[in-house]
């Protein structure tokens, strides 16, 4: 046999091999990797539907301040409204903080009123009044950080306004030029690392 036939029958049995007259294959074999072992928690706070104002200026009952009603020199209404926090996972741990208790007082009546705040649960007061500030820690004394533990737990959270009885800018609190105070305070439950 010529050499070039002897290629040529060469190139016919691999054409041949490889159009399936001798292939081969290398085992194989595959099982489930369980899952479900991995999920995410959670982490949420809740307004509930107790909410009430206040006024604590003169005995009185509770809820007794209406959204039409005018703060004077020498009055003090006290908001108060309940959260409920959700702290599922393993290592989560989280701040409860009140943010903007102080933001919304205009300039103008800023030297004539003064924001203070207390934490309570179940009715026991876990902090007592205390100045707000821009950004406050609300955590019950002695637990620097919320965890699982307290999940579930519903706090009060009781933001106080007082207009000082010698109030120093008359002009900005006579009727006829009244300055809203909305409240933009906050209650913001953040993750700790």
């Amino acid at each position: 046999m010529k050499k070039n036939t002897q290629i040529v029958v060469a190139g016919a049995v691999v054409l041949g091999l490889a159009a399936g007259g001798g292939t081969f294959a290398l085992w194989s074999a595959n099982a489930e990797f369980d899952g479900g072992g991995v999920q995410t928690g959670k982490l949420a706070i809740e307004k509930t539907d107790q909410s009430s104002y206040d006024d604590l200026t003169t005995a009185s009952v509770a809820n007794d301040w209406a959204a039409s009603d005018k703060m004077v020199p020498g009055d003090i209404v006290e908001h108060k409204q309940d959260y409920k926090i959700i702290l599922d996972g393993k290592n989560l741990r989280a701040n409860l903080n009140l943010t903007g208790a102080t933001a919304s007082i205009p300039a103008a009546l800023a030297a004539d009123f003064t924001v203070d705040y207390k934490v309570s649960n179940g009715g026991v007061d876990l902090t007592s009044w205390t100045p707000a500030a821009a950004t406050v820690a609300l955590n019950p004394a002695g637990t620097p950080l919320l965890n699982t533990s307290d999940s579930g737990a519903t706090y009060t959270i009781s933001v106080r306004y007082t207009f000082k009885d010698q109030a120093s800018n008359d002009a900005a609190t006579q009727g006829h030029l009244a300055v809203s105070v909305p409240n933009t305070a906050k209650v913001t439950l953040t993750q700790v690392r």
